[in-house]
């Protein structure tokens, strides 16, 4: 697993979220994770960073589903 999350790699899982069904968008978004004592930083930081781009992905596809423009912020 990377150590630093950069932009390419964000990109690329939006893309591959973006391919994800309003469903399984959800799930992602919404699973709550308890981490032991032992997992790495990298762990947290990269299945927050995924859960986030779920939550951004959803919520773009709710607004132009109801019409409206979707706003530019997310992730960076």
């Amino acid at each position: 697993m990377p150590e630093q999350i950069n932009p390419a790699m964000l990109n690329a899982w939006r893309l591959e979220l973006a391919d994800s069904t309003t469903e399984d968008l959800e799930q992602i978004a919404g699973t709550h994770f308890m981490f032991n004592d032992a997992c790495p930083p990298e762990t947290r930081s990269w299945i927050r960073q995924r859960q986030a781009l779920a939550r951004e992905v959803l919520e773009i596809r709710q607004t132009q589903e109801s019409g409206q423009t979707p706003r530019q912020e997310g992730i960076q």
